[in-house]
Formats: C-alpha cells, sequence, structure tokens
C-alpha cells in the first residue's frame, strides 16, 4: 500500500515508503491531525488483483480517523480500515 497526502493518489502527493500488510494489519505511524490521507493498493500478492478502491481519511484532533459518506463523516471502528 502506499499512502499520499490529500485525495490525489499520485507519486507527486506519496508520503515515505510503501507499506505491507501482515496478518496483523498495517499500522502507519506519523499521521498529522488535521491532514487529509489517501491509502491504495500499489500491489498484490502473487495470483491476485490489485484492489482499485483508493480509501480518503482525515486524522481529527482525538487521533480518529474518519471518512466521509453520502450521511455525513463516519469513524473508522478502532481506527481500522478492512479491505475487501
Amino acid at each position: 500500500f502506499a499512502l499520499y497526502e490529500g485525495t490525489a493518489a499520485d507519486e507527486a502527493h506519496k508520503v515515505g515508503e510503501t507499506f505491507t500488510v501482515g496478518q496483523d494489519g498495517l499500522k502507519i505511524p506519523g499521521l498529522q491531525v488535521g491532514k487529509t490521507y489517501t491509502l491504495k493498493e500499489v500491489a498484490a500478492p502473487e495470483n491476485y488483483d490489485i484492489n482499485p478502491a483508493t480509501y480518503t481519511f482525515e486524522v481529527d484532533a482525538d487521533g480518529k480517523a474518519k471518512y466521509q459518506t453520502d450521511n455525513g463523516s463516519e469513524f473508522f471502528v478502532d481506527n481500522k480500515i478492512y479491505f475487501p
């Protein structure tokens, strides 16, 4: 996975190196309060397709990750994003 600052998932907005998700998930340190980030899968395990979806979220003042829905803002459960 790659992390991007803002909503554009392109090389100009990429933050740091890519992340590999293990059995315990993925922890991304250093996210800043009030900033918007987008997470995108950029490589998939052998025999799997890359998930084309992007996941855009903001870190609020309490350090919680929230995302926008058609009904307003929602928080990720325990700050965890689940990928299908």
